[in-house]
């Protein structure tokens, strides 16, 4: 069975009072407490659940109330000091529980924080790793006289895939893949390699069969000379 829940608005009730006071309050008999400003909601709950004596405590945190821990009877009585005073005790060490489970929950969420930043910084490093490999080995290529083939086959080993250079009549020159080869997609192929040619950048789609397929124009000033294409799974 679910138990009976409400939310008691700030100010009234006895809830109310004892947060605002920071300090216990009591009534032997909650429906006959003079001047305790009530919320409806709460009233109803209170005689349906057959509650009549009601002992609340503040859940102080330094100085800051935390919370209220709540006591009842359904009988009407008054409640003894040593009763409030044991209360108040408990209390105190419920708002120290409650208190660190907050601070546990906040603490591990920025653990959490760190963790996909770390993660995310190590993907980008690692990235980062990566283009200057496949940089540094395109250097040395281009500096001991490598042909077109030389080139895919250094992509591939950095970026997997499948990876071909074309000419600019888009005839492949050389292309080298590393594992299956992705199948041609010719209407996709020339759309990425027309807006590779008009716009300089790259340009990217995701073809059939969970293919994606990267296309960049080789250029040299104003003259084009080819496209470099990558077409990978994932």
């Amino acid at each position: 069975m679910r138990p009976p829940q409400a939310r008691l608005p700030p100010g009234l009730g006895l809830g109310g009072r004892m947060i605002e006071s920071k300090a216990p309050f009591w009534g032997g008999n909650y429906r006959t407490v003079q001047g305790l400003p009530c919320d409806p909601t709460f009233d109803r709950l209170v005689p349906r659940e057959g509650l009549t004596a009601l002992l609340g405590v503040p859940l102080m945190v330094r100085d800051q109330a935390i919370g209220a821990l709540f006591a009842a009877d359904r009988t009407e009585r008054p409640f003894e000091k040593d009763e409030v005073a044991l209360f108040s005790a408990f209390a105190r060490h419920a708002a120290v529980a409650l208190n660190n489970a907050r601070l546990y929950e906040r603490t591990r969420g920025s653990l959490q924080q760190l963790t996909d930043a770390y993660r995310t910084i190590e993907a980008q490093v690692g990235s980062m790793e990566r283009a200057a490999a496949a940089h540094e080995a395109l250097t040395h290529v281009v500096l001991t006289g490598g042909g077109p083939g030389d080139m895919p086959q250094i992509l591939v080993e950095q970026l997997r895939g499948t990876v071909a250079v074309l000419d600019r009549d888009d005839k492949i020159l050389a292309i080298r893949s590393a594992g299956q080869r992705v199948e041609e997609e010719p209407d996709l192929a020339r759309r990425l390699h027309a807006a590779a040619r008009s716009t300089g950048r790259c340009a990217s789609a995701a073809g059939a069969s969970d293919a994606f397929r990267s296309v960049v124009a080789i250029r040299a000033g104003g003259t084009h000379f080819g496209v470099l294409s990558l077409t990978r799974h994932g």
